[in-house]
């Protein structure tokens, strides 16, 4: 095989055969997430009374599946990173590390895009199927791409938190400050600035506040949920932010080195 390839076909199937027992667990448990709420409703013996679905109770519990489905699997293909040996033997078969990083990430997008296709498929089904229950179709739009893009920006996180260290709990703490400290340092500075100077506010400066990343959306209160979901400032936004973090994770996955495997950080400046 050619080292200057960027993607692989035949190593994009050997990661879906790889993680088909994880991506099968996934996606039973994103099912019983999502259908939780229409099941109950169907069988309940209440269920006799008449309930209008909203936005944020059919969306939410399949979007909540976009915060750690693909940071599991990104963890599970790019494992090999955190241990010695099996990093040593990736790093030098045939295909260049910008093949496996391009093809393991297709590899992730291909599972999150079933698994949501599933769930959302599944809850939307559940719910017309329940007599007393009024659903419209728009809400399947609505939450297969918002959780599309939230995931994708997941992923892009992941694969950063994974390229800057070198064993399985620095990877999740890379993660989790990645992807939740940049907003919360925002949002204490923003709040102390208003609480030491009242007159100075922050509302008109979109970037400022929490929700323009997806991933905050639903920690936001006074806001309403079906309006920022439609919001396509803000899945521009973050479909950018995604972007940024996927390309500056490809370049620290060509430049980290073998040996970092199994230590804390990968590059001396972490």
């Amino acid at each position: 095989m050619r080292k200057n390839k960027y993607f692989s076909l035949s190593l994009m199937l050997e990661g879906i055969k790889q993680t088909k027992t994880l991506g099968i667990c996934l996606t039973v448990v994103s099912i019983i997430v999502s259908c939780f709420n229409p099941f109950i409703t169907l069988f309940s013996p209440l269920g006799a009374s008449f309930h209008a679905v909203t936005v944020n109770e059919f969306v939410a519990p399949i979007f909540s599946m976009s915060y750690f489905i693909p940071a599991i699997l990104i963890f599970g293909l790019f494992g090999f990173m955190n241990k010695r040996n099996s990093s040593d033997f990736y790093h030098s078969v045939p295909l260049n590390r910008s093949c496996v990083y391009i093809t393991y990430t297709a590899v992730t997008m291909v599972w999150c895009i079933f698994i949501m296709l599933v769930s959302t498929f599944a809850s939307y089904l559940l719910c017309v199927i329940a007599p007393s229950v009024m659903i419209t179709p728009y809400f399947i739009w609505i939450a297969l791409y918002s959780s599309f893009i939230a995931a994708f920006l997941s992923m892009s996180i992941a694969l950063v938190a994974m390229g800057l260290s070198g064993n399985f709990f620095s990877d999740i703490v890379t993660f989790l400050l990645l992807m939740f400290a940049p907003r919360l340092i925002i949002s204490v500075f923003t709040s102390a600035i208003s609480s030491a100077v009242p007159i100075v506010s922050f509302d008109s400066i979109p970037l400022l506040r929490p929700y323009i990343n997806i991933l905050f959306i639903p920690f936001e209160s006074g806001v309403s949920y079906s309006e920022l979901m439609t919001d396509w400032g803000i899945m521009l936004y973050s479909i950018i932010l995604a972007l940024v973090y996927f390309v500056r994770g490809f370049f620290i996955h060509r430049a980290r080195k073998s040996e970092s495997a199994e230590s804390a950080v990968a590059f001396k400046g972490v």
